[in-house]
């Protein structure tokens, strides 16, 4: 079984406040042009809560964060792809043997092959380490995405959680109060479901391409 956990997150959302003035349809600043800092920090939440939606749906980073992918034993092997692609580096990879001892395994025994996806490869004649554990035999941390300026998340992923938080904020605005995904009940609209569904045929399509 292949685990996957977030270390960290980005410093950075893929898109600032300020940008969804004109896709909410409406100023976050009050009539002296000061932000209104309630507003501001709620959307910020939502805005969080929507890029990891997305990441999780299209199973792609955004903006740079750390990663940990668990292995099992039997998914150990010569090479392996990392997930929530573009890979930009590889930090650390730790194996487990029988009695649970970690052994941090040296870079002169792995290649990291950055790219969307990326993988870990072996180098010419080396193995991974033997005896290990059944479950959580390895763990590989990572960086993943696509820098650390949220410009250069593709376009059409930022358009895509501004017309999501921009369906929250709409949803909600009649009683002032901003909460995070989890905090509205129900299926997923039939709106955001259709954002979605383009953004995985879109991006399905820019890979191929």
């Amino acid at each position: 079984m292949k685990r996957l956990a977030r270390l960290t997150e980005p410093l950075l959302e893929p898109l600032a406040v300020e940008e969804l003035e004109w896709w909410a349809d409406t100023a976050i600043s009050d009539v002296d042009g000061i932000a209104d800092v309630a507003t501001s920090e709620a959307l910020e939440g939502v805005i969080t809560d929507q890029r990891q939606f997305l990441e999780t749906e299209l199973g792609r980073a955004t903006v740079n964060a750390t990663w940990k992918l668990s292995l099992d034993d039997c998914d150990v092997r010569g090479e392996i792809t990392i997930p929530m692609p573009p890979l930009v580096s590889v930090e650390s990879i730790t194996t487990y043997d029988t009695d649970d001892v970690p052994y941090i395994v040296p870079t002169i025994v792995y290649q990291v092959v950055p790219g969307d996806p990326g993988c870990v490869v072996l180098r010419y004649c080396q193995v991974w380490p033997s005896s290990l554990r059944e479950n959580v035999a390895m763990e590989i941390a990572f960086t993943a995405g696509y820098g650390t300026d949220p410009i250069n998340v593709p376009g059409h992923i930022r358009t895509g959680i501004k017309q999501l938080v921009t369906y929250l904020y709409k949803a909600d605005r009649g009683t002032g109060m901003f909460e995070g995904s989890n905090g509205y009940k129900g299926t997923i609209p039939d709106m955001v479901a259709t954002v979605l569904k383009r953004l995985v045929i879109y991006d399905a399509r820019r890979k191929v391409g």
